[in-house]
């Protein structure tokens, strides 16, 4: 059976996210190439934990594809 409409809808927004925040790795990673060294090894340090975020809404996104995270469309509460 595949997902119903709020799950894909959940999903995409999801996997949105995540398109996003790897987007901002990026863009921060370019910051940080042209900083000082103190703070360029500052910004490395909130990328790890940006790129765990990203890494985690595809995790999540991956649940919903597979059924193990569902969500009700507002007729079914």
């Amino acid at each position: 059976m595949g997902m119903n409409r709020p799950s894909q809808k959940l999903r995409q927004e999801l996997l949105d996210m995540a398109a996003t925040g790897d987007e901002l790795v990026t863009e921060v990673s370019r910051i940080a190439e042209r900083c000082d060294e103190m703070a360029a090894f500052l910004l490395r340090g909130l990328l790890g934990r940006m790129y765990d975020n990203v890494v985690q809404l595809e995790a999540l996104a991956e649940e919903v594809r597979a059924g193990r995270i569902v969500r009700q469309s507002p007729d079914e509460s």
